[in-house]
């Protein structure tokens, strides 16, 4: 299918549904001959299936295999159009055979590289006079059939509904056996001479090839060829309905965590109460793809890159539709990724890669103000969060923990700083992400100076420094400062926020006052904190703020005089300047 350039102001072409004859004119003669088609390919498709399928298995002439294939192509394409799923799916699956044969994925995942010949046999070897092992791959035929199922995909994509998914399997192998051959291809070409002969159909040289003029199916079979008409799969999904993008995506995730669960420790399938995770099907049924071993795409997965790349194309309706569209399946399978803890940390990690990029994104290219604007950013700031703060059930901290914590951290520090301005909701959230980074000790409620509630210093108990839990470790420390930057990007936009979120700001930033690093202690203290009483006083001056405020302005000395007490000289210096400054300023 060839689509030419969209021009101005021509209206976006969607993929359309399958043909529903029920709508059309009964007496049209063209209605009446489709009725007629649909009830051949309904009858007859299980003896032309058997016949084609059967006939390709043999070896054919090239003019012969063309004429099946594009039997197996239109049949596939008409019973799509004219909604017959039962014989389109039956089309594909048996497509997909021909086009990754099992025992390819399986062979080249067992299949191990030879060393080096160190013996007096190399001599020959490197001569030419005996054949070089080469590891296994797609052939020319089976490309051509893989360039078929992904035209018909094409063509059909308003229309497959769950069938994406074993499509989205299929091309899964195809995009695994067709990189590993080409990074194999790759280190093969740099180690062998150029006597080695090489026989294979795909490897003709190019005047060999233009002796025969070629079929347009046997055309551009190269792997690179190939893997960019996948990928125009991919780019298509931009003109997919709403509906059928969603049935595109839900295909994508159930692919991707039945693939994620398969190379977590336990190595099968597992049962979930997540709804994001997939009805377990039999593993006889999934280990025939071959992708199957502890060891196969332990670097990454399929599914969790494609979702990411689609999510790009398409970050339009992440904001602009209703989250059941694409928002909550892609972000809540990410996040059901980055929480498995049975999964390969690369995994994990390139999740929350994926996930972080997509929040990047959003708020920056929301335009909208008004109610769609806060419910777009509350969704980005909640998913952000469940990134960012573990739930109390979760596994003591490890290094990837960690990790897709700090990389949360850091993508809260993007979003503020390229959108900070524009929030109107959700102040609160980002201060306890801060805040969770920090937290001390836990404290009764009659000992913590963030539970008084009362405005008098006279009720205010003398105390020691609250307890730092000083943590000399090295991660933890660079979440602190990681944390530290963003908060110091709110308080240079602190007029903005409201008296409640000012309160949380103040708060945070006494637990901040409050940790191990001495400089961000000591810059809480002295600095931010006196920018913020800044702020305070100027809502002061208005008449009717001035009550909440002038609470506000208790709250704040309440925070400073508890680090007048820090057991660090200088964060004790720093706050005691801070507190005396206030005083004598503002009284």
């Amino acid at each position: 299918m060839i689509q030419r350039p969209r021009a101005a102001g021509e209206p976006v072409i969607r993929a359309p549904a399958a043909l529903d004859l029920s709508t059309l004119s009964q007496d049209d003669p063209a209605t009446q001959h489709l009725i007629i088609v649909r009830s051949m390919v309904e009858n007859g498709w299980p003896a032309l299936l058997a016949a084609l399928s059967f006939i390709i298995s043999t070896n054919l002439s090239d003019e012969l295999f063309i004429d099946v294939l594009s039997s197996y192509q239109a049949l596939t394409n008409v019973a799509g159009m004219l909604a017959l799923s039962t014989p389109r799916d039956a089309l594909f699956n048996s497509l997909s055979k021909f086009a990754i044969p099992s025992r390819v994925v399986f062979s080249l995942e067992s299949y191990v590289e030879p060393p080096t010949p160190r013996t007096a046999n190399s001599f020959t070897d490197n001569l030419g006079l005996t054949a070089p092992i080469q590891a296994p791959g797609l052939s020319e035929r089976n490309l051509a059939c893989l360039k078929v199922l992904v035209s018909s995909a094409l063509f059909l994509a308003g229309s497959l509904g769950e069938s994406w998914y074993g499509i989205l399997e299929a091309l899964q192998n195809a995009d695994y056996v067709l990189n590993v051959k080409a990074s194999q291809a790759s280190t093969n070409r740099r180690m062998s001479t150029p006597m080695t002969p090489s026989r294979s159909v795909s490897a003709m040289s190019s005047a060999e090839q233009g002796k025969v003029a070629r079929h347009p199916l046997l055309m551009d079979l190269d792997s690179e060829g190939v893997l960019a008409a996948v990928q125009r799969l991919f780019d298509a999904s931009k003109n997919l309905e709403d509906s059928a993008f969603q049935d595109f995506v839900t295909a994508l995730c159930k692919l991707s965590s039945e693939m994620v669960e398969m190379q977590s420790d336990g190595g099968t399938l597992m049962e979930s109460d997540d709804s994001l995770s997939p009805v377990p099907i039999s593993p006889h049924r999934r280990r025939v793809s071959g992708i199957h071993l502890p060891r196969t795409l332990r670097q990454g997965d399929f599914g969790v890159e494609r979702l990411g790349s689609v999510a790009m194309l398409n970050f339009h309706r992440l904001i602009y539709r209703a989250p059941e569209v694409a928002w909550n399946a892609t972000t809540n399978h990410l996040l059901w990724v980055m929480g498995l803890f049975s999964a390969p940390q690369s995994i994990r990690v390139q999740a929350a890669r994926v996930l972080d990029e997509i929040l990047t994104v959003v708020p920056r290219n929301l335009s909208s103000t008004g109610d769609l604007q806060a419910k777009v950013q509350r969704r980005v700031l909640d998913v952000l969060f469940k990134q960012i703060v573990p739930a109390p059930s979760d596994v003591p901290a490890t290094s990837t923990n960690i990790e897709l914590r700090r990389m949360g951290l850091e993508t809260l520090h993007q979003i503020l700083q390229a959108s900070g301005h524009t929030f109107v909701v959700g102040w609160g959230s980002i201060f306890e992400m801060l805040g969770s980074i920090c937290k001390p000790a836990a404290l009764s409620r009659s000992q913590s100076v963030d539970s008084i509630n009362t405005l008098s210093l006279q009720e205010t108990p003398r105390q020691n420094s609250l307890p730092l839990g000083y943590v000399n470790d090295r991660s933890y420390t660079a979440l602190v400062k990681i944390a530290f930057q963003s908060l110091k990007l709110v308080c240079d936009s602190v007029s903005v926020l409201s008296p409640e979120d000012l309160r949380l700001c103040i708060k945070t930033l006494g637990q901040f006052g409050r940790q191990a690093d001495t400089n961000i202690a000591l810059t809480a203290a002295e600095s931010l904190l006196w920018s913020v009483s800044d702020s305070i006083q100027a809502k002061r001056k208005d008449a009717e703020m001035e009550p909440e405020y002038s609470a506000l302005w208790m709250c704040l000395l309440l925070e400073v005089l508890g680090l007048c007490t820090d057991a660090r000289h200088e964060v004790r210096v720093g706050a005691i300047q801070t507190l005396f400054r206030a005083m004598q300023l503002y009284g």
